[in-house]
């Protein structure tokens, strides 16, 4: 069985030589490769836990999760009344990333003029919102099966928000053009002109394996600084506009980086 300690010992590694500009095309190689390894093992965790982590986020977003929301779409609101954004009638499509469970697509889909499609890759988790579809607690139609490295299923453009909530976490950063910097590409890709990603991401240095002591066993997380999640948004098209920490909703020791940018035409 793959040791996931060593995996991510030896992507750290890897991932400090090409940070300081001393790495070969085989170091990005087998970083890419150690990094799928990773993605492999979170979503096997995902799988197993999918019933445990929706009964622990629970049906309704937590205040803080509220309060960024209203940021978010508030946001968006004036840039539809701008003609920025939105069809005709203001109407906003929106993109959750990693959207679990599906509370968030039950809080969404009741917002006036917000319409939601959910992604997720975890197969445990795409199987509760299949049960949500049949109860009729989400709107049909409004989840898939998809990587956030691969949104080819929607056209250039088609998004006015994208919402990218504690999802990147699980990608690491390696250079342009792979893992997070590839789901971020993707994200410019599918937003408008003028459109508006959000961000959460935790708050530390480097990569590390965490028990988040809620049952749900060790995942992979990238931990982000201020500085490395501006620079992953800005290489990849995007205008900051807010970036903020906060705490988690759930632990209020363990702090989180959230931060909005807006598509720029490159």
């Amino acid at each position: 069985m793959v040791d996931p300690y060593c995996l991510v010992n030896k992507l750290d590694f890897i991932q400090n030589k090409i940070f300081s500009g001393e790495y070969s095309d085989h170091d990005l190689n087998e970083a890419n490769q150690i990094a799928e390894q990773l993605l492999i093992l979170t979503k096997i965790s995902y799988d197993a836990i999918s019933g445990k982590y929706a009964e622990i986020r629970g049906n309704e977003p937590q205040k803080l999760e509220i309060e960024d929301w209203n940021k978010l779409l508030n946001l968006a609101r004036e840039k539809a009344k701008l003609g920025l954004l939105g069809d005709n009638n203001g109407n906003l499509n929106l993109l959750d990333i990693g959207t679990g469970s599906g509370r968030d697509i039950k809080y969404a889909s009741k917002i006036a003029n917000i319409r939601v499609i959910g992604i997720d890759n975890s197969d445990g988790f795409i199987e509760l919102l299949h049960e949500l579809e049949m109860k009729k607690e989400i709107p049909t139609g409004s989840f898939f099966k998809a990587d956030m490295r691969n949104l080819s299923r929607f056209s250039e453009g088609y998004f006015d928000i994208i919402r990218n909530n504690a999802s990147l976490i699980h990608l690491p950063i390696i250079k342009k053009g792979y893992m997070a910097d590839l789901a971020i590409s993707e994200s410019y890709r599918v937003l408008k002109n003028n459109g508006i990603l959000y961000l959460l991401v935790r708050e530390g240095e480097g990569l590390e394996l965490i028990d988040t002591e809620e049952g749900l066993g060790v995942r992979f997380y990238q931990l982000f600084t201020k500085k490395k999640l501006l620079d992953l948004v800005t290489r990849n098209g995007f205008k900051n506009i807010e970036l903020w920490t906060r705490p988690s909703s759930r632990n209020k020791k363990v702090m989180w980086l959230a931060l909005i940018a807006e598509k720029i035409i490159l």
